[in-house]
């Protein structure tokens, strides 16, 4: 979750000025007229995908259940290929819950 309110704090902070126009602009179909605008609601969308996985995966944990390893795979996964194709991003961030979710998988 930690990560995701990050992501979301950085989206703003960066994204300021375009978050004003696009409200500015009635926000409907608006990010589709600028770049920019799409990646910053691409950004925030994800952010806010981070910190609902992280919130699931918490209530799995308190409730007693374990994650699969395809959850765990399929994590580092994702996190590889960020860090392949963006190498200087945050996607290696991710690995620090992947550790968490391979040493907390059941097969």
């Amino acid at each position: 979750m930690a990560i995701g309110v990050i992501h979301q704090a950085v989206g703003v902070a960066l994204g300021r000025e375009e978050l004003i126009e696009l409200w500015r602009a009635g926000v409907v179909g608006q990010a589709e007229a600028n770049p920019m605008r799409m990646v910053l609601v691409w950004f925030l969308l994800s952010g806010f995908v981070l910190i609902l996985t992280g919130w699931v995966t918490h209530r799995l944990e308190v409730s007693g259940g374990r994650f699969s390893r395809g959850i765990a795979l399929g994590f580092d996964a994702l996190c590889a290929a960020g860090v392949l194709l963006m190498p200087a991003s945050g996607f290696w961030l991710g690995f620090i819950p992947a550790v968490q979710f391979w040493r907390r998988a059941t097969q």
